[in-house]
């Protein structure tokens, strides 16, 4: 039933793949950064093309994890075009394991002494590297949403509701918004505004499902216009007064 359901919904927060996603296969996701996604998706690339006389062997066990990683990208890509999108980094994160068991075993079956350790020192180096990187330089990469919250909280106006998206989006979000305020009720929340006498308002956008654009809601007629806004982490906030209310 559960699965029935699951393919009964007919949109989904997550886009469609671009061309740039088969050049990646969100390695630099995977693994801290471009570089590092790069260059384990290089190093795999190589030991699969020079070691693929072992995985071609009828009897090697490791073409299950070959297959496992190609089955993880291929069907929901194709999924994605027959119906709609449906693959984000999180849900194949479990790839991480065929991928390092792969890369283990094949460099250990390199012929070349002097290869293997190449690039067993470039990975160790590379990996320690980024985690330092990771661990004290680390750019933060999750919306602000609380942050944004506290923002409009302490401006003039506390009157919040959100930018056009698809219906699902907006419920998704909605309902995380609603958790956090409801918590210490900061603020007047609005999926509708049907008050004319509004004095303002602020609009969150959250930029991955508005396509990094920031549009005045449909909901808001033109007596609304903007005069502020405030940029956040994958969140900006868009300030529109009422001009009649003065």
């Amino acid at each position: 039933d559960s699965l029935l359901a699951q393919l009964s919904i007919n949109e989904f927060w997550i886009g469609q793949i671009k061309i740039d996603f088969f050049m990646n296969y969100y390695f630099s996701r995977f693994f801290g950064s471009k570089i590092m996604g790069l260059l384990y998706l290089v190093i795999l690339v190589y030991l699969l093309w020079t070691k693929k006389n072992i995985l071609l062997k009828h009897s090697n066990k490791l073409i299950l994890f070959l297959l496992i990683i190609i089955n993880s990208y291929f069907l929901p890509v194709l999924y994605g075009f027959v119906r709609m999108p449906i693959l984000t980094d999180r849900y194949i994160i479990f790839v991480l394991i065929p991928i390092l068991i792969l890369i283990s075993v094949l460099i250990f079956n390199l012929d070349n002494k002097k290869t293997k350790n190449i690039i067993l020192t470039i990975l160790i180096l590379s990996t320690l590297t980024n985690n330092y990187i990771e661990i004290f330089a680390r750019k933060n990469t999750k919306p602000e949403f609380k942050k944004s919250i506290s923002f409009i909280k302490n401006s003039n106006y506390s009157n919040l509701m959100l930018a056009d998206s698809i219906d699902l989006n907006n419920m998704l979000i909605s309902n995380y918004i609603k958790l956090i305020n409801s918590k210490n009720h900061q603020l007047s929340f609005y999926d509708q505004l049907d008050n004319s006498s509004l004095k303002g308002v602020w609009v969150m956008c959250y930029l991955p499902i508005t396509e990094f654009s920031c549009i005045k809601p449909l909901r808001l007629n033109n007596n609304f216009v903007k005069k502020n806004d405030k940029n956040f982490d994958l969140v900006k906030l868009e300030f529109y007064e009422n001009v009649n209310s003065f």
